[in-house]
């Protein structure tokens, strides 16, 4: 008897199991599959009527795809383009380029960063199961076409580029660099408690709300009333320095709804952002571009518009960062060669910024 596919059968089971019965059983497909999975187990509103669990697994030392245990009465090829796209941004979420979609017969492979992501699809059954093991998906990643879209922090470095060049050039080049960041740290921080207090996938938008529904808003404040409204009490003024951001009350109405906008939906690829699980890496990397300076190019050209300027990574400027599975890998290595009691009382700190810090 196959018990990888008995737990195939209960995990895509028209009944759900209970939440710690399912992380139980997804540990087991896991282990009994050769799959690593990561500490991350994807659940909230991600868990549906026609997605049972999701298994975020790892290969060397970053994410490599995310498993969808599909329900029963579900066939992938009857998804629509909208579900489809929902679901695989769980892995383009979590810089993971693959989507494994598990369902009672067949596995289906998609590369998320690819215009057609569905690239094998493959039959399963109780006496060969052989192409949910890892090694098998190894061979599928391995023949990966050439991606169509960035990847997530790639995309989200790309959007912050754009409007930290496109900000400065509309305000006359006289912004500082750190009324900048506060800015972009203050909406990145409201899109991740926004993200992580919804209820259901499509219950998003607040900055947008907000900003349509008041008729002479200033940036600052915008962000501050959805903060006040998502974590239901005043905001602290460390946590979002309203005084920073009052140099971009002059800006354009309908030039700050795009800015907010962008940090909804991607740009750069099909999937929306989804501040609730994108890695910390992801976010850790988009700190080097806080801390480039910006410079404007002398050309003896004129102009019609205004000129973007450039950016200047210096890494002396501070932008250095601990990537989060670099500490994960040192972390790994410690657990195997300690006893448990001895390994839950160590601590460590790294003085830097980046995705290990925390």
């Amino acid at each position: 008897m196959s018990r990888a596919y008995d737990l195939v059968t209960n995990l895509t089971s028209s009944t759900a199991l209970p939440l710690g019965e399912r992380q139980r059983q997804l540990r087991d497909f896991s282990e009994e599959l050769g799959w690593r999975p990561s500490y991350h187990i994807i659940e909230g509103p991600f868990v549906t009527a026609k997605a049972n669990a999701h298994l975020v697994v790892e290969h060397g030392l970053e994410p490599a795809a995310v498993i969808t245990f599909l329900n029963e009465a579900t066939r992938f090829s009857e998804l629509g383009t909208s579900e489809v796209n929902s679901l695989m941004g769980l892995s383009y979420n979590n810089l993971a380029d693959w989507h494994l979609y598990v369902e009672r017969e067949r596995v289906t492979f998609c590369f998320n960063r690819a215009e057609v992501p569905v690239q094998e699809r493959c039959e399963i059954s109780r006496s060969d199961d052989r192409i949910l093991r890892s090694d098998a998906f190894e061979q599928v990643a391995g023949r990966r076409p050439s991606p169509n879209f960035p990847a997530l922090d790639e995309a989200l470095i790309r959007t912050i580029s754009n409007w930290k060049r496109a900000l400065s050039a509309e305000l006359g080049y006289a912004v500082p660099n750190e009324n900048l960041s506060a800015l972009f740290n203050g909406i990145l921080f409201e899109r991740a408690v926004e993200d992580h207090r919804r209820n259901s996938q499509e219950d998003t938008g607040m900055l947008l709300q907000e900003w349509a529904n008041n008729p002479a808003p200033a940036v600052s404040e915008v962000i501050e009333s959805s903060l006040r409204r998502l974590i239901g009490g005043p905001v602290p003024q460390w946590l979002l320095d309203k005084p920073k951001l009052t140099v971009f009350d002059r800006l354009d109405r309908d030039m700050v709804f795009g800015l907010l906008g962008d940090f909804y939906r991607n740009r750069f690829a099909p999937y929306k952002y989804d501040f609730s699980i994108m890695s910390k890496h992801a976010l850790s990397r988009i700190y080097e571009h806080y801390s480039t300076i910006l410079h404007v190019q002398a050309s003896p050209q004129g102009s019609f518009f205004p000129i973007l300027p450039e950016e200047e990574l210096n890494k002396s400027y501070g932008s250095v960062y601990t990537p989060q599975f670099i500490a994960g890998f040192f972390a790994r290595f410690l657990r195997d060669q300690m006893s448990p009691p001895f390994f839950r009382t160590l601590k460590a700190v790294d003085p830097a910024c980046g995705s290990a810090f925390s």
